[in-house]
């Protein structure tokens, strides 16, 4: 679901189990890099004829428009036009895979003499040697793609027709790995799935289906042990639910379940389902575990009659304190501190508008970017590491987060003594910089850092629409011309036009120049694909 894969998907339009083991032969960097798979797109959209010479060819690659894609392909061709047996063929395979000349050589000289036996003059056998000694160095394992292509669609099928289920199960798939499922839940959002919190009335250990949501694992709260939560589970399935912090207090083994965690369960959302506020539960907790303590303790000599009796009637009919709720600042700072990430909303939820008009990506897509490519993007700090350089300047490493993950920026010297202001944790910034990547992940050398509050709302100046080449029509352009006369405006148009690893920038005419907006953001996106619009 990469954005790279998204693309190639749109562009081929694969119509039946075939085309899904090749997409997955052909996205990989050889055949990427080489065109292989713009002549592959040509060919099943029709752009171009495809042609088999010798006709022989036909049954051989028909399945892939005459274009060779997989190894076998490659030992079929030897096998059928220049008789080698499959020994050889696999011979000839791995010799091609190895770029062995010495080896190549002497299995061409084979190529053209068993070619010969099947009609084929010594100028086309060469040819044709020459053509699959090509493809054959980025040839794939056909075998192996299938079975890959098969777990692709069986995955493809439960998400589109069990999305909950799907979800909720990849989330408990992931549970500890947090920028995953920190991901996971930003997908099941844009899928219209609700991802409900935490609740010591509903949640099991894993992530689980809520009707048409998905509820959250309580295990997945930090504090909480999977003894402490299983023991919560048991109680509630024999007593039902719990309906207040004194009437948990009173139930629970708080041996298992110590203060600690119980903390961690209110700052996560768990108890909100009791109606109170989570300042009020935390307010209480010492009280109602005093008296949960006491009963406990008293069960162990006497009878639960005379416990409750001992301790002054019915703990669970205490009261609250009649306090106000904490500020959504220091909800949302509890729920980042106990689940690693927000989940009832995100401090960047109230300025996504002025996010969209600012940003040029977000952290979702940023491994499928370019090393060296410029980005801003916008996010809040969540975390600050200073250091010297080693001639006694200081830098630092910030973390930005935004709605979809987290990325490592580098603020050097320069820019340190600039921005330092703007380092603070939980700060919503726009930092623009140079991708850096490398085997590991990647990181953002940092050229520039504002405060996303401060920035003038209308800092645009052009939109940019990214379109690949290949496989557009002119049905397409005339939707994307109707969607921009429907936004008519004074801000430029620049479209971009990337072909075979080649970006061809036209400026659109004045009469196109449209009015930003977030409709015509998600009319275009909508057509074209997530993150097809940018704005300068």
């Amino acid at each position: 679901e990469s954005m790279g894969m998204r693309d190639i998907l749109v562009k081929i339009k694969p119509d039946c189990f075939e085309d899904l083991i090749a997409i997955l032969a052909l996205y990989r960097p050889g055949p990427l890099g080489s065109g292989m798979v713009d002549d592959f797109v040509k060919r099943k959209r029709g752009l171009v004829p495809v042609t088999y010479d010798p006709p022989a060819l036909e049954d051989i690659l028909k399945e892939t428009y005459g274009v060779i894609v997989y190894q076998e392909q490659v030992m079929k061709i030897a096998n059928v036009l220049a008789g080698f047996s499959l020994g050889e063929a696999d011979i000839l395979r791995r010799a091609m895979g190895k770029k062995d000349p010495e080896t190549m050589s002497k299995l061409k000289e084979r190529f053209v003499t068993g070619a010969a036996h099947t009609g084929i003059n010594e100028k086309k056998s060469g040819k044709i040697f020459d053509l699959i000694e090509f493809f054959a160095g980025y040839g794939f394992n056909k075998s192996h793609s299938a079975a890959y292509a098969l777990i692709t669609y069986q995955t493809a099928f439960l998400k589109v027709h069990y999305p909950v289920e799907y979800m909720a199960a990849m989330l408990t798939c992931d549970m500890g790995k947090l920028d995953k499922i920190s991901a996971g839940i930003r997908e099941c959002k844009d899928m219209g799935i609700e991802v409900l919190p935490p609740d010591v009335n509903e949640s099991d250990k894993d992530f689980t289906v809520s009707g048409r949501a998905i509820r959250f694992g309580m295990v997945a709260i930090k504090n909480a042990g999977e003894a402490a939560i299983d023991s919560i589970i048991t109680i509630r399935n024999e007593g039902g639910k719990f309906t207040s912090i004194f009437d948990f207090c009173n139930r629970a083994d708080l041996r298992k379940v110590n203060k600690r965690t119980i903390e961690s369960l209110i700052k996560s959302g768990a108890f909100d389902s009791t109606g109170a506020r989570r300042s009020q539960l935390m307010e209480a907790l010492d009280k109602a575990m005093s008296i949960g303590n006491a009963n406990q303790k008293s069960k162990e000599q006497v009878s639960i009659f005379e416990a409750l009796t001992a301790t002054g009637g019915n703990s669970f009919s205490e009261k609250l304190p009649d306090i106000p709720e904490w500020d959504e600042h220091e909800l949302l700072k509890y729920e980042k501190e106990m689940i690693g990430f927000y989940i009832t909303s995100h401090p960047l939820a109230k300025y996504e508008s002025k996010i969209r008009r600012h940003s040029s990506i977000t952290t979702k897509v940023l491994m499928d970017l370019d090393d060296g490519k410029e980005v801003a993007i916008c996010g809040i700090i969540s975390e600050i590491r200073t250091t010297n350089t080693k001639k006694g300047d200081r830098m630092a490493y910030v973390r930005i987060e935004d709605i979809d993950g987290s990325v490592e920026v580098i603020v050097f010297p320069e820019l340190y003594k600039s921005s330092s202001e703007l380092l603070v944790a939980e700060k919503p910034v726009i930092v623009s910089g140079i991708m850096n990547k490398n085997e590991t992940g990647c990181k953002i050398k940092g050229s520039n850092i504002q405060d996303l509050l401060k920035a003038p709302e209308r800092r645009t100046s052009k939109m940019d629409i990214r379109l690949h080449s290949t496989g557009l029509t002119t049905e397409d352009l005339n939707s994307l011309k109707g969607i921009l006369i429907n936004h008519i405006g004074k801000c430029p148009v620049f479209l971009h036009l990337i072909s075979n690893h080649k970006e061809y920038i036209l400026s659109l005419d004045n009469n196109l120049s449209i009015k930003p907006s977030d409709e015509l953001i998600n009319s275009i996106e909508g057509k074209f694909g997530r993150n097809s619009v940018s704005f300068n």
